[in-house]
């Protein structure tokens, strides 16, 4: 996942990861919808919990603004958030890892847009890659 850092006082993107570079569970909401034209919306939404005391989560996000970290379930938790129909016991599963659990690091992004070639012979041996998409779990 990535945050913005402002500790230059510029925008700099910063990669957050597990310390053991394991996938992360984010604990969020979802809901899909039916439109009036019949096309079907989705909304999703992660947590995020306050971080203005936390020693990592706390640099970043702007200045002078609430500290927000992603709320992050621990492995063992996954059945149990995704079963509960208790809010509070749900609630109780969230939290801020601590720093040494995790690691942060410039990532600034990278341009991968193909340059424009202009002669024909060019733009038909052109491609262009297709990330991959991996599953959640």
């Amino acid at each position: 996942m990535f945050e913005p850092n402002w500790e230059t006082g510029l925008h700099e993107r910063w990669a957050l990861e597990l310390a053991d570079e394991t996938p992360i569970g984010l604990p969020g909401m979802w809901r899909t919808w039916e439109e009036a034209d019949g096309t079907i919306s989705n909304s999703f939404t992660h947590f995020t919990l306050n971080a203005d005391d936390h020693p990592l989560l706390r640099r970043f996000h702007r200045p002078n603004e609430e500290k927000r970290g992603v709320a992050i379930l621990r492995p063992e938790h996954y059945d149990d958030w995704l079963s509960s129909k208790n809010p509070e016991f749900a609630r109780a599963l969230i939290e801020l890892w601590r720093s040494e659990e995790l690691n942060a690091y410039p990532a600034p992004k990278i341009n991968s847009a193909p340059k424009v070639q202009h002669d024909s012979e060019s733009a038909k041996s052109m491609s262009v890659a297709t990330p991959t998409q991996t599953d959640l779990f």
